[in-house]
């Protein structure tokens, strides 16, 4: 069994947060803890954000979710623009509602995905191809 926890980690280099959300936790307590964790990160509207849910046995509501997007947008004010946020979550409900929650994030794209090896590429190939686009 899983120990739960919910971990943040900073690659300053990167401009990246990844927060991840390990064993069984209540939605809305996660969601909670993850608005915490990312509003604690210095200029934290200047990175990019991976979720990975993907050893995450707790369910988030739609609540859950609107909560967490509302509070980061409360936060981020716009900063956000140009900036890109990742889910790794294997529940179809949370892909579902992407479209629902994109529009609670002016300026961050946002993509739910299986697999955090998917997350990274994604990533990679979005700050590469804004890096030749800006040559």
């Amino acid at each position: 069994m899983l120990k739960p926890r919910i971990t943040c980690a900073v690659d300053d280099g990167l401009k990246l947060i990844i927060v991840r959300c390990i064993g069984h936790i209540d939605g809305a307590e996660a969601a909670a803890v993850v608005g915490d964790h990312l509003t604690a990160v210095e200029n934290a509207w200047a990175h990019d954000v991976l979720i990975d849910l993907s050893r995450y046995h707790g369910f988030m509501s739609s609540d859950d979710v609107h909560a967490l997007t509302h509070r980061w947008g409360v936060f981020a004010a716009g900063r956000d623009a140009g900036r890109a946020t990742v889910v790794i979550s294997h529940d179809p409900l949370l892909a579902a509602r992407r479209s629902a929650t994109q529009i609670l994030l002016p300026g961050r794209e946002l993509v739910v995905l299986s697999h955090v090896h998917e997350g990274r590429a994604w990533l990679e190939l979005r700050r590469e191809t804004a890096r030749l686009t800006t040559v």
